[in-house]
Protein backbone atom coordinates (compact mmCIF):
# COMPACT_ATOMS: atom_id res chain seq x y z
CA UNK A 1 0.00 0.00 0.00
CA UNK A 2 1.23 3.68 -0.86
CA UNK A 3 0.25 6.87 1.01
CA UNK A 4 1.44 9.83 -0.25
CA UNK A 5 0.57 13.01 1.41
CA UNK A 6 1.23 16.32 -0.05
CA UNK A 7 3.47 15.51 -2.47
CA UNK A 8 6.03 15.43 0.35
CA UNK A 9 5.73 12.04 2.59
CA UNK A 10 5.16 8.77 1.28
CA UNK A 11 4.56 5.68 3.14
CA UNK A 12 4.89 2.26 1.45
CA UNK A 13 4.38 -1.21 2.79
CA UNK A 14 4.75 -4.72 1.47
CA UNK A 15 8.43 -3.48 0.79
CA UNK A 16 10.93 -6.11 -0.28
CA UNK A 17 14.43 -4.68 -1.11
CA UNK A 18 15.47 -1.61 -1.73
CA UNK A 19 17.46 -1.67 -5.57
CA UNK A 20 18.85 2.24 -5.12
CA UNK A 21 18.44 5.12 -2.98
CA UNK A 22 19.31 8.61 -4.44
CA UNK A 23 18.27 11.92 -4.09
CA UNK A 24 15.94 12.02 -6.99
CA UNK A 25 15.61 8.29 -7.55
CA UNK A 26 14.74 5.61 -5.13
CA UNK A 27 13.94 2.25 -6.98
CA UNK A 28 12.57 -0.69 -4.72
CA UNK A 29 10.47 -3.74 -5.01
CA UNK A 30 7.28 -4.59 -3.26
CA UNK A 31 5.82 -7.74 -3.15
CA UNK A 32 3.66 -7.43 -6.11
CA UNK A 33 6.27 -4.95 -8.41
CA UNK A 34 9.17 -3.06 -9.30
CA UNK A 35 8.73 0.66 -8.03
CA UNK A 36 10.89 3.78 -9.21
CA UNK A 37 9.87 7.28 -7.52
CA UNK A 38 11.49 10.44 -9.14
CA UNK A 39 12.01 13.29 -6.59
CA UNK A 40 14.07 15.90 -5.31
CA UNK A 41 15.40 15.75 -1.93
CA UNK A 42 14.25 12.24 -1.10
CA UNK A 43 15.08 10.98 2.00
CA UNK A 44 14.13 7.53 3.70
CA UNK A 45 12.72 8.84 7.47
CA UNK A 46 12.19 5.28 8.33
CA UNK A 47 13.52 1.72 6.63
CA UNK A 48 12.03 -1.11 7.85
CA UNK A 49 12.46 -4.46 6.19
CA UNK A 50 11.72 -6.68 8.71
CA UNK A 51 8.10 -4.73 8.84
CA UNK A 52 8.46 -4.23 5.17
CA UNK A 53 7.99 -0.58 5.56
CA UNK A 54 9.80 2.78 4.30
CA UNK A 55 8.71 6.33 4.67
CA UNK A 56 10.31 8.82 2.54
CA UNK A 57 10.19 12.45 2.65
CA UNK A 58 11.54 15.34 0.26
CA UNK A 59 9.21 16.72 -2.76
CA UNK A 60 7.57 13.44 -4.87
CA UNK A 61 7.33 14.44 -8.57
CA UNK A 62 6.51 10.93 -9.80
CA UNK A 63 6.13 7.00 -9.41
CA UNK A 64 6.53 4.34 -12.24
CA UNK A 65 5.36 0.49 -11.91
CA UNK A 66 6.44 -2.58 -13.78
CA UNK A 67 6.30 -6.09 -13.15
CA UNK A 68 9.30 -7.82 -11.41
CA UNK A 69 10.42 -9.60 -14.73
CA UNK A 70 10.44 -6.12 -16.55
CA UNK A 71 12.42 -3.97 -13.80
CA UNK A 72 15.28 -3.67 -15.78
CA UNK A 73 13.32 -2.06 -18.39
CA UNK A 74 11.39 -0.42 -16.50
CA UNK A 75 14.94 1.60 -14.53
CA UNK A 76 15.87 2.15 -17.91
CA UNK A 77 12.56 3.83 -18.77
CA UNK A 78 12.00 5.15 -15.53
CA UNK A 79 15.57 7.29 -15.59
CA UNK A 80 14.76 8.44 -19.68
CA UNK A 81 11.34 10.01 -18.23
CA UNK A 82 12.50 11.59 -15.22
CA UNK A 83 15.39 13.28 -16.25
Amino acid sequence: MIHITQRAHMSLTGLEKVISMEPELVEVETTADHLAIKGQNLHAEKLDMEKGELQLTGTIQGMLYSDKKGKKKAAAIAKRLFR
